[in-house]
């Protein structure tokens, strides 16, 4: 409860972020299909092109792979543009929807970690997670649109689905448009809590509320706290994202002109630090992060050896004890009336005989009380 306004107003913008990012991805994998498909029904036409992409036409290549994609900020620009905004938003960059909510809760956990010690590891992982979010976010994008296609299926990828776009450019919209809620909420980044645009402000002085006390905070920590978060944000994490994952759409094909420069300056990058992606990708620890920290491994084993040796011990007390209770009573009800059945023949003169033991044994039994 520490940010209840921020976090509401962070939860909207996730909202309309991660939407816009989950659709602009299925219109990636969507147009991936439909161009696998096509390479697929060209070949059973009788086209056979021996080159270097020949494998992705089997039947395991795999529509949803980044590996499988590249170079698609040129072949699918609505789609490309949505995810830029999209993943923009969720890393928090200044004047985007996600960027207002994101600072409201660094500078919230901030401000009560100073007041209490105790929350200072928290505040810090808050700040940690910027710094990934802008990194892999980052690398999602390059890998999926800078850079040469992978693929001879991502060659021929093109936004060719009328409805797929209309609802990427309405989250867009609202994704960039958040600046304008925030002109509308509470403040997040002061003590003056009392303020409201609904109350005694108009839309503009709302506005500029919000920019002042985001960027020209009168407190001094705060002040750089925040640009502290945007470095981290925008600048650490999609810099080594540039780094590992830049690269320069193939020759002769551009990006839209808001696109093109990201994918100039993370080609530049690329090629200036030098990385070796090639040993970056058979390095330990990327084998240990395709891996998820080899977490489901460990967490499948120990599920297998607890979860399945607690089911088979539960099977065998079934198994044993108490089907055995009840079948052991079965079987004992079935020797008993078995038994009890041989005394019912239909003859009278058996029944009569019983009949007179009966009353035999009723006069003896009334003698002896007697």
């Amino acid at each position: 409860m520490v940010a209840f306004g921020a976090a509401l107003f962070h939860l909207f913008n996730h909202a309309m972020a991660k939407g816009m990012l989950f659709m602009a991805s299925g219109s990636v994998i969507h147009e991936m299909h439909h161009a696998h498909h096509d390479a697929h029904h060209h070949d059973d036409h009788g086209d056979d092109h021996h080159d270097d992409h020949h494998d992705d036409h089997h039947d395991d290549f795999d529509a949803q792979s980044m590996s499988n994609m590249g170079g698609l900020a040129s072949k699918m620009p609505i789609t490309a543009t949505a995810m830029l905004v999209g993943s923009a938003s969720i890393m928090g960059l200044p004047l985007i929807g996600g960027f207002w909510s994101k600072e409201g809760i660094i500078a919230n956990a901030w401000r009560v970690a100073l007041e209490d010690p105790r929350f200072f590891f928290p505040a810090a992982c808050v700040l940690l997670g910027a710094a990934m979010t802008g990194f892999y976010m980052s690398r999602m994008w390059l890998k999926t649109f800078a850079g040469k296609p992978k693929t001879e299926v991502a060659e021929h990828v093109h936004e060719q689905t009328p409805w797929i776009p209309i609802p990427l450019v309405i989250l867009t919209f609202v994704s960039l448009s958040s600046v304008i809620l925030a002109g509308m909420m509470f403040t997040h980044w002061s003590s003056d809590t009392s303020y409201a645009f609904f109350s005694d402000k108009n839309f503009i002085d709302g506005m500029i509320y919000e920019f002042e006390h985001v960027f020209l905070n009168p407190d001094a920590f705060f002040f750089v706290l925040t640009y502290v978060a945007i470095f981290i944000g925008a600048i650490v994490g999609p810099g080594l994202a540039m780094a590992l994952y830049g690269g320069s759409l193939k020759e002769g094909e551009k990006a839209k002109p808001w696109m093109q420069p990201i994918v100039n300056l993370s080609s530049r990058v690329n090629k200036k630090r030098g990385f070796d992606n090639s040993a970056w990708a058979n390095s330990g620890l990327s084998d240990a992060l395709r891996e998820r920290l080899y977490f489901d491994k460990w967490y499948d084993a120990a599920m297998l050896k607890l979860v399945v040796g607690f089911a088979n011990i539960s099977a065998a007390f079934d198994r044993n004890v108490v089907d055995g209770t009840i079948k052991t009573i079965e079987s004992t009800s079935q020797k008993i009336s078995t038994q009890v059945r041989r005394l019912t023949t239909g003859s009278a003169r058996d029944y009569i005989m019983m009949a007179a033991l009966g009353v035999l044994v009723i006069y003896l039994l009334l003698g002896v009380m007697i």
